[in-house]
Parts: C-alpha cells; structure tokens; sequence
C-alpha cells in the first residue's frame, strides 16, 4: 500500500510539473520545441523499418507538441488522418503511419499528457503486482505458483517491451494484450487472497479442541 500511495504520489507530481511547464512555455519556445523533434526526411533517406519508425515516431511527438493537455482523440485512424494532413509528403512516401509504433507515444498523441501518465502508471503498478505476487509465493513457499508467476512477468516485461517499437493495443493483437493483462490481473490476486485465506484457517485448524 505505501509503495502505491508513492507511486501514485510521484506520477501527481510529475505530472503538474510537465503541465506547469507546457503552459509556461512561450508560442516561440513550443516552436523551438517542435523544431527539435521535427524529423523530415530527404530524398536519400533509405525507406528502412528502423527510419520509417523514426520519422513517424517524430511525426507523432510534434503532433503532441501541439496538444499536450488534450491529444488529438482516440480512434484508428484518428492519427493516420491527422498525420496525412500535416505531413502530406511523408503519408505517400513512409509506409505504417496508421499509428506511432510506441505504446507511449501513442497514448501521448491520443489523450496528452495525462493519458500516457496513466498508461506508465498502470504500467509500472501491473509489473509491481505481479513482482510482489512472486515474493508472496516464494515466502509460502509454493513453487508451481510462482513458477507460472515467473513466466507471466516475463510475458508483460515482454509486452512492454515490444510496445516500445510496435503496438498491441490494436485489432486482434489488442485483444490478446487485453487478455494477457485481465489474466496477469486474475492470477496475482488469486495467488495473494489464495495465501490469505490459508493464513486465517491455520490457526482454526492448529487450535485444540477443550
């Protein structure tokens, strides 16, 4: 409970300092901004995957930029229109803009910063779930359990991860991340209420009777 009341401590206080500092910027000092992540290729840019998920990656922080409180809204082709508009050469030169092939940045572009405040939050507190739920088996000393809690951990560190490049928040694979997080969800907290409920029967069963 303490290192949730911290988590969620720090991620308030990060976020009204990014938000102070977002409104405390200059029309200039946003255009500055925007100029650092504005990554245009030229024509000897070679179309490889690695460049093409640079230059939408960029694309998609200055759209960002420009929202950073509301995003630009949620929805698949939401970012592939907006996108198209103000980055008309790269829609017909850069293949994959249907979305910023990030996790985080897409969260960034669809709802601003608070939206990818949340996602990191939720983040971190499923990863920190199932860590203590593997702490929990291992003190009650049931290997099967943390075992399957092991393997579950590396499949969201693996989630993570591939989020980083690519997403699956979409279409089939989205239904499957969405699956994996409910079951992540299921499994850590049937194998902590699992210990609980032995913890409140071993006195009953241990007690003699008069």
């Amino acid at each position: 409970n303490a290192t949730i009341r911290r988590t969620a401590g720090y991620l308030g206080v990060s976020f009204f300092i990014v938000l102070a500092l977002v409104v405390a910027l200059s029309p200039v000092q946003k255009s500055h901004l925007v100029q650092l992540v504005d990554l245009v290729p030229d024509n000897n840019t070679p179309p490889t995957s690695t460049g093409a998920r640079i230059i939408i990656q960029n694309v998609a922080l200055t759209l960002a930029i420009q929202r950073p409180i509301t995003g630009w809204g949620y929805g698949f082709s939401v970012f592939e229109r907006v996108a198209s508009q103000q980055f008309p050469e790269l829609a017909r030169s850069v293949e994959g803009m249907s979305h910023p092939h990030n996790h985080f940045i897409e969260q960034l572009v669809a709802g601003g910063i608070p939206a990818v405040l949340l996602f990191a939050g939720f983040s971190f507190l499923r990863i920190l779930g199932l860590g203590y739920s593997m702490k929990y088996a291992s003190e009650h000393r049931n290997p099967l359990l943390r075992w399957a809690l092991a393997a579950w951990f590396a499949l969201e560190i693996a989630i993570v991860v591939y989020g980083l490049t690519n997403t699956s928040l979409r279409r089939n694979l989205g239904l499957l991340t969405y699956t994996l997080w409910a079951g992540s969800f299921i499994l850590a907290l049937w194998a902590t209420s699992a210990d609980e409920a032995d913890e409140t029967l071993l006195p009953t069963a241990s007690r003699r009777p008069e």
